[in-house]
Formats: structure tokens, sequence, C-alpha cells
């Protein structure tokens, strides 16, 4: 399969805020924390090649999570039937590299500084791609992407 990792141009880093409940002692009140919680969305923004190759792997995943109107199981047509999280969930990593100019552009390297695994993950809409005959800009795909978890790759 090939490698997404170049043909994805944009990507969110998922935000965090902390939840709390106010607790009044007398005449004074204070806040405590009791949860994270987080946007459960990401948007994925990729440049799509001529053979649209990203854009059928996005389509294929969400026929394999629920299926189109036509889906077929055992030569007949069904509808609204879904798989089940554990086989349609999958993990990825968002990475915000840092160009190392030290010794020269030539050989330039890509440190790592921020790194974070997004887990149980599918894609929740793919957004519509205008096709116009007289334009010469490039064709980009927006993929936003469902989730429960997040973590942040330490190391780095």
């Amino acid at each position: 399969m090939r490698d997404f990792k170049f043909m994805c141009d944009a990507a969110n880093l998922p935000g965090r805020n902390l939840a709390t409940t106010e607790f009044r002692t007398g005449s004074v009140s204070k806040s405590y924390v009791h949860s994270n919680n987080f946007n459960p969305t990401i948007t994925l923004s990729f440049i799509l090649t001529d053979d649209m190759f990203i854009k059928k792997v996005f389509d294929r995943w969400m026929d394999d999570i629920i299926g189109l109107t036509d889906a077929k199981l055992q030569g007949a047509v069904v509808q609204n039937l879904t798989n089940y999280p554990d086989e349609y969930c999958g993990s990825f990593g968002i990475k915000k590299l840092a160009t190392n100019l030290s010794s020269s552009p030539a050989s330039a390297s890509h440190i790592d500084t921020y790194h974070v695994e997004i887990m149980e993950a599918f894609p929740k809409q793919i957004n519509p791609i205008q096709l116009t005959y007289g334009s010469q800009d490039i064709m980009k795909l927006q993929v936003v992407m469902a989730y429960s978890r997040w973590r942040i790759i330490r190391g780095y």
C-alpha cells in the first residue's frame, strides 16, 4: 500500500480541556477537575493523485463500515448492515516535524518535535470534491476522522 504521510498536507492536532465542577465551602467557590474533554474529530487534508488512490481507500473503508444501499451479502441486497467497531477502527499518528538545517539545506533532516497517536479512529465524513474543466489547481480531499482516544508519544 502506498504511503499516506507524503500526501497529507494538513492535519489538526487534538485539543483538550479539563471539565470542572464548582464546589462551595462557606462563601468561597472552587473549581475541581473531574475529567478530560476533547473534540472527538480531526480533519485531514490529502493531495490527490490522478488515479484518486486516497479517495478510493477512504471510500472502501467507509463501505467496510456500512455499505451503500446496493450492497450485497450472499446475493441479497442489504441496507444499513454495519460492522463492529473493532473491525473498522484503526490508529494513526500525527507528527509535527522541524527541519534541521544545521549543516546545509542539501542534507537537511526532519526532527520529530511533537507526536500524537489517534486511536480507535474511522472516517466519519468524506467532503465533496468539486471538479472543473478549466481548473489547474491541485485536487484535495478532506476527511473528517472520528476517534475515541489519543495520547502524546513521549521521547521527542
